[in-house]
């Protein structure tokens, strides 16, 4: 069975494949009731983690449904054809509104696919409006149709697989190009957080950077951040700094700040997030940064006027692109600002969440010392894959 990590992180990369991929991946999540970890309800679940309220979702996902039934009756119509015949792309909806028809009047799958092909056949141009009239000129007929069975699994086929193939090459480019830009190579060890830290000195670190989990991900935000940061704070040279990344929602916030009071709140703002926009509140393009400055530590060492704000506009990691490996995924340019302007060459960089290694790559290829930590080996994997390689 698959995480429910795994499928959001599929939602996240896949913005720009075909239309009802995501909402395939959402159905997943459903069915195997993936999302009862952290939601009380599955509406509860659209609505904080995608923005969809429960009958926008229902709609979204029915006609995923359907797509997948006509994507899997076309290929296997196609194989049954000799070889030799040239068969066309088919013909299908290119939006939920187009289903919506077929779904809303007609009752099965079998009926559904019957009146597409009275639509295609039109050889009109396609509109919901033209959908509906098939629809009805079908049930005024009284013809009957037999069904089609579901099959819960998600397909991978046409462009899509194309997709999949290029952005794997491209992915691996841009895993070698950072492979070779690395000065020193960082080190990784699967541990909990304060088994990790507990490995350091008091005073004994230049920069402590981290993206811990966040409450979406964690049932006692409060309890789960006094177990760690104060500990891990301790271990900060006096003229060394630290940022935490936390998320922005007001809970969060007020659980860390409880225990520790940062020198100042920055902000990571981005702009190419994906998902329905919630009628009720803001849509979050931000996430929250603690940064703390240690009480002997001197000046930052930032040259760019652009990089002095304290609110850094940078894209997130962009799946189309190869360079997004998780949801919360920090941009290495960020990453990159972050350290070079609180640390010089040959200072030490720790990470104790550290994840699929985002932090600490951009630290060996500024020529620093990085260590991290994570308690996942399926992320640790990944940041060996990225360039990181596993403590002795």
């Amino acid at each position: 069975m698959a995480s429910l990590k795994k499928l959001e992180n599929l939602i996240e990369a896949n913005e720009k494949l075909a239309w009802y991929e995501n909402k395939l991946i959402l159905l997943k999540i459903r069915t195997e009731n993936l999302w009862k970890k952290n939601y009380d309800s599955f509406e509860k679940y659209l609505d904080d983690r995608w923005g969809f309220k429960e009958r926008r979702g229902r709609q979204l996902m029915k006609s995923a449904e359907f797509m997948q039934i006509a994507v899997k009756n076309y290929s296997e119509n196609r194989h049954q054809k000799e070889e030799l015949v040239p068969i066309s792309e088919p013909v299908l909806p290119k939006s939920e509104r187009q289903c919506r028809p077929l779904l809303e009047k007609l009752e099965h799958h079998g009926e559904r696919l019957h009146v597409w092909d009275e639509v295609v056949k039109t050889r009109e141009k396609i509109t919901a409006e033209l959908v509906q009239l098939k629809v009805d000129e079908y049930k005024a007929s009284g013809k009957v149709v037999p069904d089609i069975k579901y099959e819960d699994e998600i397909i991978d086929i046409g462009k899509a697989s194309v997709k999949k193939k290029k952005l794997e090459t491209i992915k691996s480019r841009i895993e070698d190009t950072l492979k070779s830009e690395l000065k020193i190579v960082p080190t990784v060890c699967e541990s909990d957080v304060n088994e990790f830290m507990g490995q350091f000195e008091d005073a004994s670190i230049d920069l402590l950077i981290t993206d811990p989990p966040y409450s979406t991900d964690i049932e006692d935000i409060k309890g789960f951040a006094e177990n760690w940061l104060e500990g891990a704070l301790k271990k900060v040279k006096p003229t060394g700094y630290a940022f935490v990344f936390i998320g922005a929602y007001p809970e969060e916030v007020a659980a860390y700040l409880n225990i520790c009071m940062p020198t100042q709140i920055l902000a990571w703002e981005y702009k190419n997030t994906i998902g329905q926009n919630p009628k009720d509140r803001y849509k979050l393009n931000y996430q929250t940064i603690l940064f703390y400055r240690g009480p002997d530590a001197g000046s930052l060492n930032i040259e760019l006027t652009s990089e002095q704000w304290a609110v850094q506009s940078i894209n997130a990691p962009d799946g189309r692109q190869g360079d997004r490996y998780h949801t919360w995924q920090k941009p290495i340019e960020l990453a990159d600002r972050l350290i070079r302007h609180t640390t010089n060459e040959g200072d030490i960089v720790v990470d104790p969440f550290c994840c699929t290694g985002t932090f600490l790559l951009a630290a060996a290829r500024l020529n620093r010392k990085s260590w991290g930590g994570d308690n996942s080996k399926e992320n640790l994997d990944i940041a060996i894959q990225r360039g990181c390689e596993y403590a002795r």
